[in-house]
């Protein structure tokens, strides 16, 4: 009885291992198993935190938003630079002096094309060049208002719209040249640029023509800004029936002549000027809109003496100080500039 015993013990501690090792084959397999799992939920969860719409994120020191998410992989995914709106108020929107605008982003795995300069994007910053990618289709509004040092950049052959106030009081610009893509300027787009002296235009561009640095639509029947940097004479051509809003921004001791062409000048044409003459050919009054001149002082209107009478009592006009333009010898001495 004590050999079995004996004999027994051996074979119960060996039966013992094997029931342990099968039990660690299992849990090894139940690790693998738990594991798999995990790594399936967080696959899944990955899935489920897709970018949405209009969704914030940064990319090399820019915030950008979503704003265009496709579901299908033969469109594009599309995002704007956007300001750096978290700062203080006594900290200046991008900081840095010089940026480079990558053509595409990517973020939580997905490429996005930059396509357009955001709304206030870099307004206020200490830009002095920024470099815009192919991309970009708009430049919206105020997005480089009041960069005060900001004196290159150039405009990509893929923009399409540059919208109001777009570079209001850049006065360190002095050159602009607008691509042949470009559909709309919107109005204010230069006004404040205190150094601008030509808005140069594409020739292949379908829908503004510049001439001598002077901003108008192609068919030259509505002139659409002359540059502030100018500070000469000049003379409107003959084409132009419509004077632009906010086309004569920050005028100061200049005269300007208008041809009997001028049908038309719209609201807030004449804004922050002084010392100021302007020259109305036309035999009747041109129509004006709403505060076509914003300031009643700081502008003198001369007109042909057979023609003073009607201006002195027509609506938007008699409220300025008219006065004839036979007795003004420098007047009609005066080199005008017009090619």
């Amino acid at each position: 009885m004590q050999k079995i015993i004996l004999i027994g013990i051996p074979i119960r501690i060996n039966l013992f291992i094997d029931m342990k090792k099968k039990h660690l084959k299992v849990l090894f397999a139940i690790c693998l198993l738990v594991t798999a799992l995990v790594f399936t939920k967080i696959i899944f969860f990955q899935k489920i935190e897709k970018p949405q719409n209009g969704e914030i994120f940064f990319f090399e020191g820019l915030r950008f938003r979503i704003i265009s998410l496709s579901k299908e992989s033969n469109k594009e995914n599309e995002v704007e630079i956007i300001p750096l709106n978290y700062y203080p108020k006594n900290i200046k929107n991008y900081p840095q002096k010089e940026i480079t605008v990558p053509g595409s982003v990517s973020y939580k795995g997905i490429i996005f094309n930059v396509i357009q300069i955001g709304e206030e994007a870099f307004a206020g910053s200490d830009l002095e060049s920024i470099i815009l990618p192919s991309t970009i289709r708009t430049i919206g509004y105020c997005a480089f208002a009041g960069c005060i040092n900001l004196c290159h950049i150039d405009l990509p052959k893929s923009l399409k719209e540059i919208d109001r106030n777009s570079f209001f009081k850049c006065t360190s610009l002095a050159q602009i040249f607008i691509p042949s893509s470009v559909e709309i300027i919107g109005d204010y787009s230069f006004s404040g640029c205190s150094n601008l002296e030509n808005i140069n235009v594409d020739k292949e561009n379908l829908n503004y023509k510049s001439i001598n640095g002077v901003l108008f639509d192609r068919e030259v029947s509505q002139i659409i800004k002359y540059p502030e940097g100018k500070k000469e004479n000049y003379k409107i051509p003959n084409t132009v029936k419509t004077i632009n809003t906010n086309c004569f921004f920050g005028l100061h001791e200049t005269t300007i002549i208008l041809p009997e062409s001028i049908s038309f000048i719209k609201s807030s044409a004449f804004d922050e000027y002084y010392n100021v003459k302007l020259v109305c050919l036309a035999s009747k009054p041109p129509e004006i809109g709403m505060s076509s001149f914003v300031h009643e002082d700081g502008i003198e209107i001369f007109v042909r003496s057979e023609s003073y009478d009607l201006y002195i009592n027509s609506v938007g006009w008699k409220k300025l100080n008219i006065l004839t333009i036979n007795n003004n010898k420098s007047l009609l001495e005066a080199k005008w500039n017009q090619k």
